[in-house]
């Protein structure tokens, strides 16, 4: 099979240097055109004259003679077109129906020079877009456009100096038209441009602002790597280049080649993160990543590159581009098969951008008709990647918000399971220490409301030892139950150990504070707790700090609390005593009793 292509090849080179070859052997002054031209739009080239000329044997002035011998165009200088000349005489109108321009299909050209003459030679125009002597005059959409001054009646003639990146006249693409159709193109090209741009810039703004709600890296490549494609689309619409700096704008194929790199880069950065490449293909996330720093070596090379060798790094510059689009593509593949759903999404995406490339390179070979609809191909290419990944990346998103609520489901239940008493659901004393501790910095000193109650089951000892430690569970749980059901919204109820609980009642003034112990008493005491086939009576003991200090420790809380409570049991328990006035001790031994 590759001995079968190479044969093919030398086959086709035969054949084109003998077109070239048999094309120096005949000679032919190009046929005088009038305008206005019918016909194809690119009728131009089969009726004009050539002179080939790669080393430069001749200048402008030489070739506007009427001596000078043009070969007729053929398949062969189509085909293969090493650099020279290219005459085209025209005839104006006598009628006004100009004025006329010449327009030529917007690529990168080692020299493009165009002069317009009288038929006796003298040049009335001169204009150039090579690569080192860069100068266009007007852009309009993928056009270069020269306007000609041709008068009505006049005859002149067009001489071009060509020599092409590809070294084919395949490149050239020329028209002649009044400036007014020009004109009225341009404005349907706007139109469709400013839909494509409007419609990128508002994927663009879209995804950032996810990014900026949830900061993930995906979205902050995905946003680098569509602005550098609207910029590098800018670029090749002809919309960019107005607003350039002279500078600058004489280095466009090295911009070109920049935002080329950045792009696909920054492309290959997404994939990896949104596809997780180094989990789904680790062997191709390997190489993606060596080429994506190939990519930004040569981006970065246009920096300090001089601009006569811009063809060679732009040519070097492609290839490396085709070798990371076929790599991305293998990868999202390779990456759907094996179960990324992120994968199908990219390669549905870059699918639809390719379709459209290849839709324009079978155009600009004359394969396919050139339409309104093939014209803008690339666009609507780039429109459709650039929606497909922000629906894929909204998705994403979608499950990356559900797996964060579910982690802080998860965390929250652990949260709870480290805060609560497993047996009855009640606050455990670790909690309770911190919530007092920030209640008490919170108070204001100079009118201090929150209180403390503390409570524990009279006899619950001989409950446990006659009845059985499930007995004394239920009674702990029931005690819970009917507490929290005498509870006002932010007071807290503790396990502190054992049968002894803890109620931390906030914006409370002292008879407030006994009134919630009378009802928490009187809704404990009010009725039996079955078990089993027996209903066993409880009742509680209570001791109420009806005043809390701001500058009291947690520990001189509880043990002013817990003085009462003794009191309480010591005077015939089922009671409820209020504390004496807080004391304030010492800081270090409050914190040896919490702890002891």
């Amino acid at each position: 099979m590759a001995l079968r292509s190479l044969m093919i090849r030398i086959a086709f080179g035969a054949l084109a240097t003998a077109g070239v070859l048999a094309c120096g052997a005949a000679s032919a002054v190009p046929v005088e055109l009038e305008l206005p031209l019918s016909g194809e739009r690119t009728g131009l080239k089969p009726v004009a004259g050539y002179v080939l000329d790669a080393e430069r044997r001749f200048t402008a002035p030489q070739l506007f003679s009427d001596d000078a011998e043009f070969e007729p165009w053929s398949e062969g200088i189509e085909a293969a077109f090493p650099g020279g000349w290219i005459r085209l005489d025209v005839r104006a109108p006598d009628a006004n129906s100009g004025p006329w321009v010449l327009t030529v299909k917007r690529r990168y050209f080692r020299e493009l020079e165009i002069f317009v003459a009288t038929r006796d030679g003298r040049v009335l125009q001169q204009f150039s877009n090579g690569v080192e002597d860069y100068r266009p005059g007007l852009i309009s959409g993928q056009r270069f456009v020269y306007p000609l001054a041709i008068g009505p009646g006049q005859r002149a003639a067009l001489l071009l100096r060509v020599d092409t990146l590809q070294k084919a006249l395949s490149a050239l693409d020329l028209e002649l038209i009044p400036r007014d159709d020009m004109l009225a193109r341009s404005a349907d090209q706007f139109w469709a441009l400013g839909l494509y741009f409007g419609a990128v810039v508002a994927l663009v703004f879209y995804n950032l602002v996810l990014y900026l709600n949830l900061r993930t890296p995906g979205h902050r490549l995905y946003v680098l790597a569509m602005t550098t494609t609207l910029l590098f689309m800018a670029l090749d619409a002809g919309l960019l280049q107005p607003s350039l700096p002279d500078w600058l704008r004489n280095r466009e194929l090295l911009l070109i080649v920049l935002l080329n790199g950045l792009m696909l880069a920054a492309t290959i950065r997404f994939f990896q993160v949104f596809a997780g490449s180094r989990d789904a293909v680790p062997r191709l996330h390997g190489v993606l990543s060596v080429v994506a720093a190939l990519l930004l070596v040569v981006s970065l090379a246009t920096l300090v590159m001089p601009v006569r060798w811009a063809a060679e790094l732009a040519g070097a510059s492609q290839l490396l581009v085709t070798l990371a689009v076929v790599l991305l593509l293998v990868s999202a593949l390779r990456a759907g098969l094996r179960g990324s759903s992120a994968g199908w999404v990219f390669l549905a995406a870059w699918s639809a951008f390719l379709c459209g490339g290849l839709t324009r390179t079978l155009v600009s070979v004359d394969v396919l008709p050139r339409t309104g609809l093939t014209d803008y191909a690339v666009y609507a290419g780039s429109v459709m990647e650039a929606l497909i990944l922000a629906l894929g990346l909204s998705y994403r998103v979608g499950q990356l918000r559900v797996q964060r609520m579910q982690a802080e489901r998860e965390q929250h239940r652990a949260m709870q399971l480290a805060n609560r008493d497993a047996l009855t659901g009640a606050y455990n004393r670790r909690f309770f220490e911190t919530y007092v501790q920030g209640l008490l910095g919170s108070l204001d000193r100079r009118n201090p409301r929150g209180a403390l109650i503390l409570m524990d089951i009279d006899r619950f000892k001989e409950i446990n030892d006659s009845m059985g430690h499930d007995a004394g569970d239920v009674l702990l749980k029931a005690l819970v139950d009917r507490c929290e059901a005498e509870l006002r919204e932010g007071d807290v109820l503790c396990r502190l150990g054992g049968d002894e609980f803890a109620v931390v009642v906030r914006h409370a003034d002292p008879s407030e504070a006994m009134d919630v112990a009378r009802r928490i008493r009187a809704r404990i005491t009010g009725s039996a707790v079955p078990y089993q086939d027996r209903r066993m009576h409880m009742t509680v003991s209570i001791g109420v700090l009806g005043r809390l200090d701001a500058q009291a420790t947690v520990a001189d809380a509880l043990r002013a609390v817990d003085a009462a409570l003794y009191e309480a049991k010591r005077s015939g328990r089922d009671r409820i005593v209020a504390a004496a006035a807080l004391t304030v001790r010492s800081h270090e031994a409050s914190e040896e009793e919490v702890h002891s």
